[in-house]
């Protein structure tokens, strides 16, 4: 049954990041629920079963399997499983909004990761979801130069994916400094590459995101038409994928319905419509080349 896990386990890529959260959930719960002995290869099915249901915007799910990998993980003395799920109860507490919880979280998986050494499946994601804990707490420049590091990082591992969230972090840094045209250009260029991997998830999230900097300050009709269409497009995506609208989590929606209203300001209610109708009925590739042309 331990093989069965690993297996299930070792698939977390492809499950997250490339569409297929749906079968990693249906699988990982068949190999978790066949195997209930606490093992390191069952340690990590429930971190990667926390990060799947992250992805599906069921928190309460991904915190409540964190929690038992933690617990299984002491019992084992698996400090590998530990700093994944401190990485995991962080990424849960940053969806939520509790970004004090979050940082000391993932400021603890972030330094057990580095002494490891190396890169692994949690390095990379974490110092992103620490740089964005920070920018949102009104540190910019750290959450600057955390993702800086990130990139580096990618750019000697030749890295592309977690590079990708990189750039769309970096985007709300951009922002929060006043660089309004180099916030669109990082989450362009992080749009891009989600596109390479078929990342939904991250494709969908760059998409609200770019849309939310697209309204900023006193965008134009174009600005605000481009930012329709977008918001049409990944409310159709969310749907169509069988995903919560942003992971259900207050600061990402809070940022969506601003899009929303900017946009509806300068278009009024009905021609906002249509145009988001637009968006919905393009298929996602389409709305993709459009946001990044």
């Amino acid at each position: 049954m331990e093989r069965g896990l690993d297996l299930a386990a070792s698939l977390w890529f492809l499950w997250h990041a490339c569409g297929f959260t749906g079968e990693g959930a249906h699988y990982l719960d068949r190999a978790l629920k066949a195997s209930r002995r606490p093992s390191r290869e069952r340690c990590k099915a429930l971190w990667v079963r926390a990060f799947v249901a992250s992805g599906q915007g069921d928190i309460e799910r991904a915190e409540r399997l964190a929690r038992r990998c933690a617990e299984e993980a002491a019992l084992l003395g698996d400090s590998e499983a530990m700093t994944y799920a401190s990485k995991m109860t962080g990424l849960c507490a940053y969806l939520r909004g509790d970004f004090p919880r979050a940082t000391a979280y993932l400021e603890l998986a972030v330094k057990s990761f580095r002494a490891e050494g190396g890169l692994n499946p949690g390095l990379l994601p974490a110092i992103v979801e620490l740089a964005q804990c920070l920018g949102a707490q009104g540190q910019p420049e750290n959450a600057e130069h955390l993702l800086g590091e990130c990139l580096d990082l990618c750019e000697a591992n030749g890295e592309q994916w977690a590079r990708s969230y990189a750039y769309w972090a970096l985007a709300d840094v951009h922002r929060a400094l006043g660089r309004t045209s180099r916030a669109i250009t990082s989450a362009q260029r992080a749009l891009r590459s989600k596109q390479e991997f078929h990342d939904i998830i991250g494709s969908l999230l760059v998409m609200e995101t770019l849309a939310w900097l697209l309204t900023d300050g006193s965008p134009d009709a174009a600005s605000a038409e481009q930012a329709a269409l977008l918001l049409g497009a990944a409310e159709a995506g969310w749907q169509r994928f069988g995903l919560q609208r942003l992971f259900g989590s207050p600061p990402f929606m809070g940022h969506s319905e601003e899009a929303v209203r900017r946009a509806v300001a300068v278009l009024g209610e009905a021609a906002f419509q249509e145009i988001a109708d637009k968006g919905a009925a393009f298929d996602l590739d389409e709305v993709i080349a459009r946001a990044v042309a």
